[in-house]
């Protein structure tokens, strides 16, 4: 017999079993759980389900260390709503979409045009809550971006600066103090707003809003009581909010 062919020795063949015994069922596991997140997903988007599960995640979702290790938070079931919070729509609507962002995230990036578009069209019967989440462990400008937003809400132009933010995609210094003379702030004060971090505090209160209602990443919405994480598309989005009217 050729010396270089190795016969498993009973113990091996023991301890092969063993493994397979073990990763079996963590592989019944991960198939049973794409599976489920692919059939809410159909079900969602061509519109044929009863009800909506609470919890729909996109697997185009950015998760931050920090957050999934967050437990110095008490846990809390509903979204709070602050006074500094950006708004839009309808603040008298049934339905409310509470978007947790941080705009240096790719995938809050992917999600911007299909949210801005359900924006403008259900603006008379959804109130749309913007909430900052920026994932600075995954993202160095992210808490500068948050600041500088912050910064444009302050002089009461939030959403023009949130549309520059998305486009142009650049988050240094420089480009913040761009964007907030392109859409016409005052320089010195929006610049001074930056260097001093006024809006530090509000923005950890949305970080702490998130953690406490165990959020893991970006971007993640609440549609009344529903979490909805990662992208989806505006199709699905559409029969999401015909399913929640549906209930009310």
């Amino acid at each position: 017999m050729d010396p270089r062919i190795q016969i498993p020795s009973q113990n091996t063949k023991i301890n092969r079993k063993k493994t397979m015994s073990f990763l079996l069922p963590l592989g019944i596991i991960g198939i049973l759980f794409v599976s489920l997140v692919s059939y809410y997903s159909y079900q969602l988007k061509y519109g044929n389900m009863d009800t909506i599960p609470e919890n729909l995640k996109s697997s185009a979702f950015t998760e931050g260390k920090a957050l999934k290790n967050a437990n110095t938070v008490a846990l809390t079931e509903e979204v709070s709503l602050r006074p500094f919070n950006p708004t839009f729509g309808n603040k008298n609507a049934k339905i409310t979409i509470v978007s947790f962002i941080d705009f240096e995230c790719p995938y809050s990036q992917a999600s911007y045009p299909i949210m801005r578009s359900l924006m403008e069209k259900h603006k008379d019967d959804i109130y749309f809550v913007f909430k900052h989440l920026p994932i600075e462990d995954l993202h160095p400008n992210s808490f500068e971006a948050a600041l500088g937003a912050s910064c444009a809400y302050g002089q009461k132009n939030f959403w023009d600066y949130y549309d520059m933010l998305f486009t142009y995609k650049l988050f240094d210094n420089e480009s913040l103090l761009v964007y907030a003379e392109s859409i016409g702030l005052d320089k010195s004060t929006f610049q001074s707003c930056l260097e001093k971090g006024q809006y530090t505090t509000q923005v950890q209160t949305d970080m702490k809003d998130g953690m406490a209602l165990q959020i893991t990443g970006t971007p993640t919405y609440f549609i009344n009581n529903i979490k909805v994480q990662g992208v989806h598309d505006e199709k699905t989005w559409e029969n999401i909010i015909s399913k929640v009217k549906e209930n009310l």
